[in-house]
């Protein structure tokens, strides 16, 4: 969840791109031009919020869930 990845920046027809887009449109991403045919994914506060609230009401409890390492 801290990460930047690197995608292509043309709608090649994959699963991938079309999850992309949704994403950005949600708000929960960024895509930024990073080099040629290349686009910068960042994660923003929303999607970090989207992400730790989908794994609480999975977890069935309250309590923080140690899978994974917490935002900060």
């Amino acid at each position: 969840m801290s990460g930047n990845i690197a995608t292509s920046d043309i709608d090649n027809g994959t699963l991938l791109y079309a999850t992309l887009m949704e994403c950005e449109k949600e708000g929960w991403i960024t895509l930024s031009l990073f080099g040629a045919g290349f686009n910068k994914v960042e994660i923003t506060n929303a999607g970090r919020e989207m992400v730790q609230n989908r794994r609480m009401a999975n977890s069935g409890t309250s309590a923080v869930d140690r899978r994974r390492t917490p935002k900060g």
